[in-house]
């Protein structure tokens, strides 16, 4: 731009000494037409070089004025010049200085990543060897169970041989008497018939511990269940007694989540913790009415009961669904209701309403709905929601003990059972 302005300045400069320097007449013909007609050549001259004068001094103020606009220009020229030079030279500093935030954001990135890498190959590590322990975890209670297993069997049968030696022995003692007596009898010719009597038993601690007045452990038998009797444990104490107890809480020290066998059969000693097993208490509660009565005591020492005036269970065929239970009555409240008409859930056996396993979640076994408000079977040693009968802790703590019990309704004819009706049946 600066240039074009220059050129254009000494072209107007050479086109003005070119008609300054012509012939005068043409000069002043082809500059001031038939004006000039009457002049003189001497005239023409001195108005020639007049003009000339005239129009160099015009020609030169214009060409200092047009210097001095360049000169103007020219320092606006290098002010801008200098103006973006610095600007660029900004730019270029801060490009700079965000390449080297980019090259530390780089390595720091390389960095993370390796540690993110270095952390996942441990996560899976971790997480394998956490999936094998929860495999030797479930391996070994598996096998406590089966342990505790094997010993309450063993310790049944032990009491078991122990009271049939005692029968033995009893029989052998009084041998020789009965002997004798049958022997006199026959040589008086005597009706009294000489064959011993079979021994007797009841079909519920109502009976069986009713002469003594004491509570303890008594056989029982209940023909629909076996030809055999077995013991229970009695309560002749609380509420009038007469009670047989099928569910015993005290200290923790069994452990009650298992498996659906186990608790079909029953497991536990009936000197400490136990569950008489769910066929009994079905066969039980099918040989009459029964009713029902829990009693419990909180982690402050209080105690409280819940009594239902009938109870009873279906078969197995049913997952033993608790299908009957009657009015309530007592100071515990009433958490038991919640579950009526609800199967029996054990760890390998889900028959509850949720949507997951409850006796898994709960560790242990229950007549769970999703999941309880009672739950008698929990776990002992839970701060919260373990081992609970919610009207009474309140979801603020647990039970540390509790039993339930059953007997035949007062208004149910108590009859005996012998082992002699049960082969004629």
């Amino acid at each position: 731009m600066l240039l074009k302005v220059i050129n254009a300045i000494i072209l107007l400069y050479i086109a003005v000494l070119q008609c300054a320097g012509q012939h005068p007449c043409r000069c002043k013909q082809g500059q001031h037409g038939e004006k000039f007609n009457s002049l003189t050549g001497l005239e023409c001259n001195q108005k020639q070089r007049e003009l000339g004068q005239i129009k160099q001094s015009d020609l030169l103020n214009e060409i200092f004025n047009k210097l001095t606009d360049l000169e103007s220009n020219i320092d606006i020229y290098r002010s801008e010049q200098k103006r973006q030079s610095e600007l660029l030279n900004n730019v270029l500093s801060r490009v700079n200085e965000s390449t080297r935030e980019l090259d530390k954001l780089s390595d720091l990135m390389s960095k993370l990543m390796s540690k993110v890498n270095g952390s996942t190959t441990e996560l899976n590590s971790q997480s394998e060897l956490m999936d094998k322990f929860n495999e030797l975890n479930e391996k070994l209670n598996k096998l406590t169970s089966l342990e505790s297993s094997y010993i309450d069997t063993f310790r049944s049968e032990q009491r078991r041989q122990s009271d049939l030696l005692t029968e033995l022995i009893g029989k052998i003692n009084g041998s020789p008497t009965e002997q004798f007596a049958q022997i006199e009898n026959e040589n008086r010719g005597s009706d009294m018939p000489t064959s011993l009597k079979p021994i007797q038993y009841s079909n519920s601690c109502a009976e069986a511990a009713a002469l003594s007045d004491r509570s303890g452990i008594y056989e029982i038998l209940v023909p629909s269940y076996s030809q055999q009797p077995f013991e229970v444990r009695c309560d002749e104490v609380t509420q009038d007694g007469g009670w047989t107890i099928v569910l015993r809480r005290v200290d923790g020290s069994v452990d009650f989540y298992r498996y659906w066998d186990d608790y079909k059969t029953g497991f536990g000693a009936l000197t400490d913790e136990f569950f008489i097993g769910l066929e009994k208490l079905y066969q039980m509660t099918k040989a009459g009415d029964q009713e029902l009565l829990v009693t419990m005591v909180n982690m402050n020492g209080e105690e409280r009961y819940a009594k239902y005036d009938r109870f009873a269970i279906e078969s197995e065929q049913e997952a033993y669904k608790l299908s009957t239970l009657g009015k309530y009555s007592g100071d515990a409240g009433d958490s038991l209701r919640f579950h009526r008409g609800q199967k029996f859930t054990t760890r390998d056996r889900d028959n509850d309403k949720a949507s997951y396993n409850c006796a898994q979640k709960c560790q242990a076994a229950w007549w769970y709905h999703s999941c309880y408000y009672s739950n008698l079977m929990g776990q002992y040693n839970w701060k919260s929601r373990g081992f609970d009968w919610n009207a009474f802790t309140k979801k603020k703590g647990t039970l540390t003990g509790a039993q339930m019990m059953i007997r035949p309704r007062r208004n149910y004819n108590l009859r005996l059972a012998t082992v002699e009706d049960n082969i004629e049946s």
